[in-house]
């Protein structure tokens, strides 16, 4: 049965007839709401755990959203992607009803984009998608280096060379911590010992 054209509640009216004529004396009848316009995607995405353009170690990127909607049907929910380029189209499958998610595990990189494209119960999509990024993700340690040094009259001089990060680069202050000990050695990672 082909419904009238537009969005909106429809009715279908049935009579049923048996073989010698006879009908049920009023129609059965049903209601649907006709649902054929996409929704409206969310007007606030924002990530609860990180800032657009600042490094961070944290690989897992915490995403909220708000201000999603559908004034037919009502929003049923999200297709989410995350990727490098900053204006992919999420495909057509629903990957959460939430309004919140935590993406897996990302790789290094200054070029992460959060794509959200949204779902109305009718199973209409948006035509476009909400974009998020670039989010920076450095969670791999700097590479060290050598550390030499000469004794001298009553003091000891340090030298070191070689240190650096490939990804987010070396702080840009206390980028180094010296520490010593005279009833031991430090611990590989300066957790212990008087700092200089």
């Amino acid at each position: 049965f082909t419904l009238s054209s537009g969005s909106g509640t429809k009715t279908v009216y049935v009579w049923f007839k048996d073989r010698v004529g006879n009908t049920n004396a009023t129609p059965f009848t049903d209601q649907i709401t006709l649902d054929t316009v996409p929704p409206t995607n969310p007007t606030a995405v924002t990530s609860s755990s990180h800032t657009l353009s600042v490094w961070s170690n944290d690989r897992t990127v915490d995403m909220v959203w708000s201000g999603a909607t559908d004034d037919r049907s009502g929003v049923y929910g999200y297709s989410i992607k995350w990727d490098r380029l900053p204006n992919t189209l999420p495909d057509t499958t629903s990957d959460t009803t939430s309004t919140k998610k935590t993406s897996s595990s990302l790789s290094d990189g200054n070029n992460h984009y959060f794509h959200l494209r949204t779902r109305d119960r009718a199973g209409n999509w948006s035509g476009s998608a909400v974009h998020m990024g670039p989010l920076f993700i450095d969670g791999t340690s700097p590479v060290n280096g050598t550390l030499t040094a000469a004794a001298g009259n009553a003091q000891v001089s340090l030298n070191w060379s070689g240190f650096s990060d490939p990804m987010s680069g070396l702080a840009t202050t206390n980028t180094y911590k010296l520490v010593f000990s005279t009833s031991g050695t430090p611990s590989s990672r300066c957790t212990n010992g008087t700092q200089i």
